[in-house]
């Protein structure tokens, strides 16, 4: 484990006890068990099993860090939750969770139970992040080998930061999702995580997104799909565009980084209809051509360049949201709140069929691409004999 990270958890646990009693030894934080992170399943005996990653902290001054998985079982999420106390033997100190995975099963079955216990409970923390396991189970993911972190809950949460960089997955919080559930005009998602092999280690990988109608999970998109989904409700915050040139050459190939994108998505009102205007400024840079002939030197064919990646941005932004609409009916992009915030009138005569108006709603989309710091070079490098 990074030492930043035990020095972290160390002075969390030492100053909190502290502050909560004044008169806390050693010994006692030696009870102390933290959860890192929560797997949560069906059950075989009981409704729910619980998998917690649990890190203890002991050896006073000279304090030591180590973590195991244990898993239990409960009727309900409360008691599945408390049964832990018996299983570690420890006071479960819950406050500086990380990570809550939720497999795919009871996912599928609602889990409004499960987000509003951890918004409730006094003792567990609502901005650890979500996740769904696109695998068998949701403990699967604790059994992983971590590649960088000897916590498994830590290497979690910075893989889902990494990949959120990269715009491969959404970062939500407990408190968002469940924000997303009440909510007016929106639907739940979080990112999907299953493990794969990865140089002979089974190691956990962000997937893309799950998507929610209500709190029951309907489906998943990948990673490049969520890159597309990121770009609408203005989450981008890097990544790579491929654009692809068949015109000329074939498999051509331009490779662009992500600087910066701006969204702004207005709701279009005529009587009681509504249409949707999306518009994107993204700003890139080429770091890779191959098999494309592109004369930087001439403003013309640059700009011609521009328009045919805004122009496939488009299009890829239109296939995203056609599946939304088309194969899960689920309006995960806000198109509904935006309604709701900018004209509450025609939101109270179209939202309680907002389903029905999302799946026929035509949506408008303008990307206006810049290339910047582009290669200097006017054609790929070519070696020759």
């Amino acid at each position: 484990m990074k030492p930043v990270r035990i020095i972290f958890m160390i002075f969390i646990i030492i100053f909190s006890c502290f502050l909560l009693s004044g008169c806390w030894n050693y010994r006692e934080i030696d009870d102390l068990g933290i959860v890192a992170g929560v797997a949560i399943d069906e059950g075989f005996e009981k409704k729910y099993k619980f998998t917690i990653e649990v890190v203890y902290v002991s050896g006073g001054i000279e304090s030591k860090v180590s973590s195991r998985v244990v898993s239990i079982e409960g009727n309900s999420v409360f008691e599945a939750s408390r049964n832990a106390i018996a299983v570690t033997g420890k006071r479960l100190y819950w406050s500086h969770s990380k990570v809550l995975v939720v497999s795919k099963k009871i996912a599928e079955k609602g889990i409004t139970k499960i987000v509003d216990w951890f918004i409730r409970d006094a003792e567990t923390r609502s901005d650890a992040f979500i996740l769904i396991s696109n695998g068998e189970t949701a403990h699967e993911i604790f059994d992983g080998v971590p590649m960088t972190e000897e916590i498994v809950s830590f290497e979690l949460e910075e893989t889902l930061l990494n990949n959120s960089h990269l715009s491969k997955a959404p970062k939500i919080k407990i408190w968002q999702f469940a924000n997303c559930l009440a909510g007016e005009g929106i639907s739940p998602k979080a990112p999907a995580i299953q493990i794969e092999k990865v140089m002979d280690k089974i190691i956990p990988i962000i997937t893309g997104t799950a998507i929610f109608k209500g709190d029951k999970l309907v489906g998943f998109i990948d990673g490049e799909e969520t890159k597309y989904f990121l770009f609408i409700v203005d989450e981008v915050k890097g990544g790579v565009l491929t654009y692809e040139e068949s015109e000329k050459r074939e498999d051509g190939i331009i490779a662009l980084e992500i600087f910066d994108n701006k969204t702004r998505i207005k709701p279009v009102v005529s009587g009681n209809d509504v249409e949707i205007d999306i518009k994107l400024k993204t700003v890139a840079a080429i770091n890779e051509i191959s098999l494309i002939d592109v004369n930087f030197v001439n403003r013309e064919e640059w700009r011609k360049l521009e328009a045919k990646i805004g122009k496939m941005l488009e299009n890829n932004i239109k296939e995203t949201i056609e599946k939304m609409q088309q194969q899960y009916s689920s309006d995960i992009f806000g198109f509904g709140k935006k309604v709701y915030e900018d004209n509450q009138k025609v939101w109270n005569s179209i939202g309680d069929r907002w389903d029905e108006v999302f799946q026929n709603l035509k949506v408008n989309i303008k990307a206006d691409v810049s290339i910047k710091n582009s290669a200097v070079l006017s054609e790929p490098l070519e070696v020759r004999n």
